[in-house]
């Protein structure tokens, strides 16, 4: 996260993050994360290792910008090498300098594609088409017929098993005046699905495939994106269903940074940040 003179200006008694990760140690099996930098400008290969009874999981700081990736390649370099021999997988976004400069970096590390990334594509494709429906709806039909369609927002983006009975009644009721917004929303419950139950790669590849034979045949545009992106990543993005690691804990820990940034109106200091950081996580 930051420079070796700011390290080893740590007062903190607890090690942080980075400098936990970076001590020389046995190879293990180790997962690497990409997710959004909590500081300003940047972003994170997280490392996660899983050693006898904890886990040790820090930050290396790596900056966008560069053709084809080039900062995310030399911070990635600069990892010392039992680590980047200990590195076994790597979950990234769909960004392409990552996964470039992983594969030249680390070519033995399996490249997992978030799922978390790709669900927010098709949720947000089925939910375009959603205001669109909803808006057509309340333009062809009565009033008194249109008043049902409120508060069908949130029942409609959750999955089925978290519905109220309200929200499930509402849910039907809106899917009952459109059968287009009926057969987007079967379809991107459809993917969900698969992410959650394939035993593997080979059977989520052929799901998959499955899967975008029946959207072309649906004839739905919403998708398209969506089918752009599983047709380019499908490889990386099956990957998944090996372990179905996903970058979770560098998502949530970025999250709770961020937050820290603003309850204290932005740090200066790299040794408070790094003090407060270990006082929110650890207490």
């Amino acid at each position: 996260f930051h420079t070796a003179e700011a390290r080893k200006k740590n007062a903190c008694g607890t090690p942080h993050y980075e400098s936990a990760a970076c001590k020389p140690r046995p190879p293990v099996s180790t997962n690497a994360h990409e997710g959004s930098g909590a500081v300003s400008g940047g972003s994170i290969v997280n490392l996660c290792e899983r050693l006898p009874g904890r886990r040790v999981q820090g930050g290396l700081r790596t900056r966008h910008g560069g053709p084809g990736g080039a900062l995310h390649l030399r911070g990635l370099q600069q990892l010392p090498a039992e680590r980047k021999t200990a590195i076994t997988r790597v979950c990234s976004d769909m960004w392409e300098g990552y996964v470039t400069a992983v594969e030249q970096v680390l070519p033995h590390a399996l490249i997992v594609i978030d799922r978390f990334h790709v669900a927010q594509q098709y949720h947000k494709a089925a939910d375009t088409l959603r205001k669109q429906e909803v808006k057509r709806l309340k333009v062809e039909l009565p009033k008194a017929v249109t008043a049902a369609l409120k508060h069908t927002m949130w029942p409609f983006r959750k999955r089925k098993a978290a519905l109220t009975t309200e929200e499930a009644v509402a849910l039907k009721r809106l899917l009952k005046l459109s059968p287009t917004l009926l057969r987007a929303y079967e379809l991107r419950e459809g993917l969900r699905k698969i992410c959650e139950t394939a035993t593997s790669k080979v059977v989520g590849v052929r799901r998959i495939k499955a899967w975008i034979q029946r959207v072309r045949v649906s004839g739905l545009t919403c998708f398209d994106a969506v089918l752009g992106t599983l047709e380019r990543w499908l490889d990386y993005i099956a990957n998944y269903f090996h372990e179905r690691q996903t970058s979770g804990f560098v998502e949530g820990l970025n999250h709770k940074i961020k937050v820290l940034k603003r309850r204290c109106f932005g740090i200066i200091n790299p040794t408070s940040l790094f003090q407060r950081i270990t006082l929110d996580l650890h207490g």
